[in-house]
């Protein structure tokens, strides 16, 4: 999966995502392998804005308890939707927005989440 990232980095294939983001849906994912998708999902759409990716991102962040946040790998959530945004300050304003409804699970994984992606989307 992280092969296809690098293959495809920076190309935004639509077909590419499609076979990723199954991944971000199945029960029987480790934290490892949702970390290591959704990276791969924000290589393949760095600096894109793909409201595909954002979308799977962040429902599969809202579906998850304070408890399942807690775990490391799921900081490479709010990296990937950072990548997507990359450069794009304005674009990433919704995104960010959409972010709050994680206070209600972990107000830290919120900042953390929050300020991972303005600094992606006012990266240069």
């Amino acid at each position: 999966m992280f092969r296809l990232g690098l293959a495809y980095c920076g190309s935004n294939r639509e077909d590419v995502i499609d076979l990723i983001k199954p991944v971000l849906t199945d029960k029987k994912s480790t934290p490892e392998v949702v970390g290591i998708a959704a990276v791969s999902l924000g290589m393949i759409s760095v600096g894109h804005a793909n409201a595909s990716v954002s979308e799977a991102l962040l429902a599969f962040l809202m579906e998850k308890t304070e408890s399942e946040l807690a775990n490391s790998f799921m900081l490479f959530l709010p990296m990937a939707l950072g990548l997507n945004y990359l450069g794009l300050q304005e674009a990433s304003e919704a995104a960010i927005a959409a972010l709050e409804v994680l206070k209600y699970q972990s107000e830290t994984f919120l900042k953390i989440a929050q300020l991972m992606l303005e600094i992606c989307s006012y990266a240069t």
